[in-house]
């Protein structure tokens, strides 16, 4: 054979193998922009039993991306790459609620609860490998930022005009959509540092992070806030090891780094304007013409104009901090806290919920607002226990990364998608019952993510 045949051979093997790249990656991205539009679509389609079609759903889902993984990956069910420290936190959370599905008799709510722990994570973080990581994470979050123009652009359409409460578009729940901004920033960085990685233009998404933080003080949720801020903050200390390597001339250092924070801040008042122009008197418009097609209409309390806003977002932030009432600046959480902690067994309960009556406030039926305790009270001690260790690990895990990166000035874009996960999982874990996959944003991205945590660097021959 000449050197000529072997060249056209290698070459149609090379375009074969990107082609395959490329339908694995369309294939997975699909997989994802389903996962993460059921989550705000589903209660909008199924008014009852919404936990049982998403779960179900989003279990199949996962199935269906670790096959496209075990298409592509190398090293599955090598167990040893596993980091044991996760894996038994993560078991020990799965059998407790197997345990108590059957002691409590909660057959298929626990026993779901517990195949996720169980089978569906351990497999989809086995199911990758540490060095093609950015394979993986790449469809991830390109499926959350195209299923968030989708969820903006119904939110305009069909969901409810901006006023003075929390903004909640078409959620009906501010929470859930401060939750989504929680992730849609974590996508937007890791696309951000991806594309520096790799030489491409990276300030188109600014967009995405830019309508992300505008939409998460309209719902004046300030958990999201905080969430989306602290990263943001973490991205901006990581791009400084990047940018004093790329250019070692301060004086082209500091340019493009303040470029950078311009075009951001720039690209957020664009982001925030454009979106009040369009939540308010493009949504009034919306709805003389479509009436139908609305999921609320109140044109009540409206925002006359963006300093009516501003002052309106700053005094639902400042609820509770000029006081000093700990219980109003926690929305009531202290009450809720003490009671799921009072009543925390070694066998967990049959139901997740409590009949709570905190001073004035009466809750039917409510979660502890918090993972840890939610997942000591429902699963059992152990399970509270295997949960604040795993986020334990995570953190110092995390400081390491973080310090690794200005020692030796490399940046992993995957390493820091699933960094941003964690701090949105973490803020949100404190506020928020939310520990199952499927059903909630930030606890959906941060088992998937722990994938950057849990899976070891293969070692070098």
């Amino acid at each position: 054979m000449t050197k000529d045949s072997n060249l056209i051979e290698d070459n149609s093997s090379n375009r074969f193998y990107d082609f395959l790249e490329k339908f694995y990656s369309t294939i997975q991205t699909s997989v994802f922009l389903l996962l993460i539009t059921m989550i705000w679509v589903n209660p909008l389609i199924f008014k009852s039993n919404v936990y049982k079609y998403t779960v179900s759903m989003g279990v199949l889902l996962s199935l269906v991306s670790i096959a496209i993984n075990l298409l592509h990956g190398r090293s599955f069910f090598n167990y040893k790459k596993y980091r044991l420290e996760y894996l038994i936190a993560i078991l020990t959370i799965g059998i407790s609620f197997l345990f108590n599905a059957f002691y409590h008799n909660i057959i298929l709510s626990y026993i779901i609860i517990a195949f996720t722990f169980l089978i569906i994570i351990p497999l989809w973080h086995l199911s990758m490998t540490y060095e093609s990581i950015d394979f993986y994470f790449l469809p991830l979050a390109k499926g959350i930022l195209y299923s968030y123009v989708i969820f903006i652009l119904t939110s305009v359409i069909s969901g409810p005009m901006l006023t003075l409460r929390h903004y909640s578009a078409v959620t009906i729940n501010p929470n859930i959509a401060g939750a989504f901004s929680i992730i849609v920033t974590s996508a937007s960085i890791y696309l951000l540092f991806f594309n520096i990685k790799n030489g491409k233009s990276f300030c188109k998404f600014f967009i995405p992070m830019s309508l992300s933080i505008a939409l998460c003080l309209f719902t004046q949720s300030r958990t999201s806030l905080i969430s989306v801020i602290a990263q943001i903050i973490f991205a901006f200390i990581v791009a400084i090891p990047y940018f004093s390597k790329n250019f070692e001339n301060k004086k082209v250092y500091f340019k493009k780094f303040v470029g950078v924070i311009v075009s951001l801040l720039v690209s957020f008042i664009i982001a925030i304007s454009l979106l009040f122009v369009l939540l308010t008197f493009v949504k009034e418009e919306i709805i003389q013409i479509a009436p139908q097609i609305q999921i609320e209409i109140d044109t009540s309390e409206k925002i006359s104009d963006v300093s009516n806003a501003i002052d309106n977002i700053e005094g639902t932030l400042k609820k509770g901090i000029d006081t000093k009432d700990g219980d109003s600046f926690t929305s009531g959480r202290l009450g809720i806290w003490n009671d799921f902690l009072k009543n925390i067994k070694l066998t967990g309960h049959a139901k997740e919920g409590r009949d709570i009556i905190v001073k004035n406030r009466v809750y039917k039926g409510t979660n502890s607002h918090n993972v840890y305790i939610q997942v000591a009270y429902s699963a059992g001690v152990f399970a509270g226990i295997a949960m604040l260790l795993l986020m334990i690990f995570i953190i110092i895990k995390s400081f390491i990364c973080f310090f690794n990166i200005f020692k030796k000035q490399d940046v992993s874009p995957g390493m820091i998608f699933s960094i941003c996960s964690a701090i949105g999982f973490f803020f949100f874990s404190i506020t928020s019952g939310g520990y199952m996959m499927f059903t909630y944003f930030p606890s959906t991205l941060f088992w998937i993510l722990m994938a950057g945590f849990s899976i070891k660097k293969e070692k070098q021959k």
